[in-house]
């Protein structure tokens, strides 16, 4: 056995059962059901959490439009029911629609059904405004419990997780989103994670696309 791959099998029984279970259980997943990197059922490159923002989303848009990209975008049920022109716009201007809890409770606040009513109730939200199956789902602050991963793939739910993540939920400047982004190299295969909330992340992004050219980058 190489040694990385004894090195990997050894931090993972270090971890304990409960996550080896999970680990097991996402590696049997097909992966139209558990998006961890960009593939056939998953097109969206930029991805982006915590809105509708009425500000800031807005302007994010406008960017994906003026360089002909769609995105997704997995709101929070409460800024939905706040902002539900925002999210029919979204919908209208050709991106895809996930959910990202009603209220994104802190992490390790909620368990079982109390974690999962959270998450029902804030795509229920989202699909009474859009008027149709909403079953792309980001977890807040990616995190699972196995427990409920199993009940969430019961179902026809959607986990979409990350592979890039520039932090931008830091409020960073624009000059440093931008060569945070530049660092991470993002390939062809990569889901890279940005919130719509930010005051940088529009003219970061917008800045990022126009220095590249549809056959080196986004």
């Amino acid at each position: 056995m190489a040694n990385a791959e004894f090195d990997r099998l050894g931090r993972e029984a270090a971890s304990g059962p409960r996550q080896l279970a999970r680990r097991a259980l996402i590696r049997c997943l097909p992966p139209s059901r558990f998006v961890t990197a960009r593939g056939a059922h998953w097109p969206h490159r930029w991805t982006f959490d915590d809105g509708p923002h009425p500000e800031h989303t807005p302007r994010i848009l406008d960017v994906l439009g003026q360089h002909g990209l769609s995105a997704a975008f997995f709101l929070i049920g409460q800024a939905a029911e706040r902002h539900a022109d925002l999210v029919r716009r979204i919908v209208a201007e050709g991106h895809l629609l996930g959910s990202h809890s009603y209220g994104h409770p802190a992490a390790g606040t909620l368990h079982g059904g109390a974690w999962l009513d959270e998450m029902r109730r804030g795509r229920s939200v989202i699909e009474q405004i859009v008027g149709k199956p909403v079953p792309a789902f980001r977890p807040p602050h990616g995190h699972l419990e196995l427990g409920t991963l199993g009940r969430l793939l019961a179902g026809d739910w959607q986990i979409v997780l990350w592979s890039v993540d520039p932090k931008d939920y830091a409020d960073v400047t624009v000059e440093e989103l931008i060569d945070r982004l530049e660092q991470s190299q993002i390939g062809d295969r990569d889901i890279v994670l940005l919130h719509d909330t930010m005051p940088s992340t529009s003219s970061g992004l917008d800045a990022f696309l126009g220095a590249h050219s549809p056959n080196e980058g986004p």
